[in-house]
């Protein structure tokens, strides 16, 4: 019996590791696979790199290409209070109320770091500044979770609630 058990142990450790191996290769797919998702555009969007993202659209790259988790080059601009980049990309075509898997938008993410004139820019191109994203979060409440009091000002002008009034 002790020899049956230790052969039943054996088989469970090695159906064990297999499974862990198993589940590690496909983090490893996962994660490779993310990081070639992010298109050069994407990637000079977010470094503010104006000159190589006008010559990627000068080179016709689709500009609302998203990535695994649906962010497109206005997000990263936006994120990262790249101003001018966000209006290239507006300009070419990028929709400025896109979302992201969750509902996640480009308002959402300047509003959430403070880029002033990046959320200024998106509200004047249309941006929804009502857009409530899986987690019933709205730009304004990016902004008061991150104490960026100037952004509430402006998204609260232009009619912006907080997620928890417009779901009453």
């Amino acid at each position: 019996m002790k020899y049956i058990c230790g052969k039943e142990e054996k088989r469970f450790t090695s159906l064990a590791y297999h499974s862990l191996r198993s589940l590690v290769l496909l983090a490893l797919v996962v994660s490779l696979f993310s990081c070639v998702a992010q298109t050069d555009l994407m990637i000079a969007s977010s470094k503010g790199n104006y000159d190589t993202v006008q010559s990627l659209l000068d080179q016709g790259v689709n500009v609302n290409k998203r990535n695994i988790d649906g962010w497109t080059a206005l997000f990263f601009a936006s994120y990262s209070g790249h101003t001018d980049i966000v209006k290239a990309l507006l300009d070419r075509g990028a929709d400025v109320n896109v979302g992201s898997t969750t509902g996640y938008t480009a308002l959402m993410a300047a509003s959430y770091t403070g880029q002033i004139e990046t959320v200024e820019l998106l509200i004047a191109r249309g941006a929804d500044v009502n857009a409530i994203e899986s987690n019933n979060k709205t730009a304004l409440d990016y902004a008061e979770q991150e104490n960026r009091a100037e952004v509430m000002n402006i998204l609260m002008r232009a009619g912006a609630r907080k997620g928890a009034e417009l779901l009453k």
